[in-house]
């Protein structure tokens, strides 16, 4: 998802990104939790893996991250950012989905 997100920025083509660079995040919340059989339904179950996991990790950056990156969600329904901040806040997206996945090694 976010090479797919990363070529539409590249060209220009916005109006899909925030869906995008939300399923990232998604996807790699789900995968912490697969890899460590809880439970994760919605999206109330993703922030409930996401706070598991920070206090499992010590990792304490994990909620406010994950908060940061609910941007896109809200973005995706009622479409209120501007492309620059996009730009701007899709780095956050690309640290949050990477800092969770290098958990799993």
């Amino acid at each position: 998802m976010l090479k797919e997100a990363d070529a539409d920025l590249t060209a220009g083509d916005y109006d899909s990104i925030s869906a995008k660079l939300w399923s990232a995040v998604e996807h790699a919340v789900v995968t912490v939790a697969v890899k460590r059989g809880w439970e994760c339904e919605d999206d109330k179950g993703l922030f409930a893996v996401v706070q598991r996991f920070e206090e499992e990790s010590g990792d304490d950056l994990l909620v406010r991250g994950f908060n940061s990156e609910s941007i896109f969600y809200d973005n995706t329904r009622y479409t209120f950012l501007e492309d620059y901040e996009i730009e701007y806040f899709s780095t956050g997206t690309r640290r949050f989905v990477s800092r969770i996945l290098a958990y799993l090694d």
